[in-house]
């Protein structure tokens, strides 16, 4: 289990938690005096918090308020600036595909341990929140709210009407069941292996936004860049993901011995640093390749043919393939959506 300075959540929960807990007849001071938070951690959202502070928070405050409940209340306060510059980025993006990939690459951000994942099994897309090996699970209550509100941003922020087929929660299950049943409109599995949300419509999935923006998108996920380089302080992820993205702009050779051998070591040592990291090597230059193609397609307004030339693919169809499997659409279709 890691417990160091390192592992980290951000301030923005806290805040999240305050407002939950003023609707109760409950001392707010006290739970932060529980959990050793000091309370002026609440004027800037871009402070750092302990996870274990935090987990502790979530567990004084769901003692102080007397509400088993509590995560699904707090759920109702969270927003998309609770995420602050992913949820901006989120808000102004294409689809939901793309505001997944925002939250991957920032999902440190939001917790050191955090690690998501979107996959396909059998019928369903199943959007999996989990924590990287070693480091102690998120308090029951802050897995409630985090779910609860992702789902409220998706319905009232995006006005997407997103349907679930079914929850995973590994937490215990509650005197009433059927609360959960009504916050997320879907049967609830407790005491499962895993916190998973399933989804059947993938339609949902590629559906545009109301907002959606290329221009606002793209200056907010630089803000995203930026915070996610501050926090990695040279880790091997932030690494690679800066030299990958220095050579995909010079058109350079991006394989993994390439980028072993330019940041000196050899490929099954850069291989374990990244999974100890939570990372992988493909999925780091999936992400520089995927925001270099939207950069290329809705700024330069590159050909397809040029663009994937550049981002390393051999054939044009290989990228296409990824485009699609990063975005829903194609290349073409996406550029001319923009």
């Amino acid at each position: 289990m890691i417990n160091s300075p390192s592992n980290t959540t951000q301030a923005s929960w806290a805040v999240v938690i305050k407002q939950a807990l003023e609707t109760y007849p409950a001392d707010v001071t006290q739970a932060f005096a529980v959990a050793g938070i000091d309370m002026a951690v609440l004027n800037d959202p871009l402070n750092r918090v302990p996870a274990e502070g935090m987990r502790k928070l979530w567990l004084a405050a769901t003692e102080i308020s007397g509400d088993e409940y509590f995560g699904l209340n707090a759920g109702r306060f969270v927003t998309p600036s609770t995420f602050f510059a992913i949820g901006l980025s989120a808000l102004t993006s294409e689809n939901i595909l793309d505001a997944y990939r925002i939250a991957v690459y920032g999902a440190d951000l939001i917790s050191t341990g955090l690690n998501l994942s979107l996959s396909q099994v059998q019928d369903y897309w199943v959007f999996e929140l989990s924590m990287k090996p070693g480091f102690q699970d998120f308090a029951p209550q802050g897995v409630d709210a985090g779910l609860a509100g992702l789902l409220h941003i998706i319905r009232h922020y995006f006005g997407l009407n997103l349907t679930l087929e079914k929850l995973s929660l590994r937490r215990d299950s509650p005197s009433d069941p059927s609360v959960f049943e009504s916050c997320f409109g879907c049967p609830i599995e407790f005491n499962s292996q895993r916190n998973a949300a399933y989804l059947s419509n993938f339609e949902q999935l590629i559906q545009r936004f109301p907002m959606a923006n290329v221009t606002l998108r793209q200056i907010n996920q630089a803000l995203v860049e930026e915070q996610v380089r501050k926090l990695a302080d040279e880790s091997l992820s932030g690494r690679v993901s800066k030299e990958i993205k220095t050579r995909l702009e010079q058109g350079l050779p991006t394989d993994q011995q390439t980028i072993s051998r330019a940041l000196y070591m050899g490929e099954r040592k850069l291989q374990l640093g990244l999974k100890r990291e939570g990372a992988s090597f493909q999925s780091i230059l999936d992400h520089n390749r995927y925001h270099m193609a939207l950069q290329l397609l809705t700024r330069e307004k590159l050909p397809v043919t040029r663009i994937a030339l550049q981002l390393g693919f051999r054939e044009v169809s290989s990228f296409t393939r990824a485009f699609k499997r990063w975005t829903g659409s194609t290349p073409r279709e996406f550029s001319s959506s923009s």
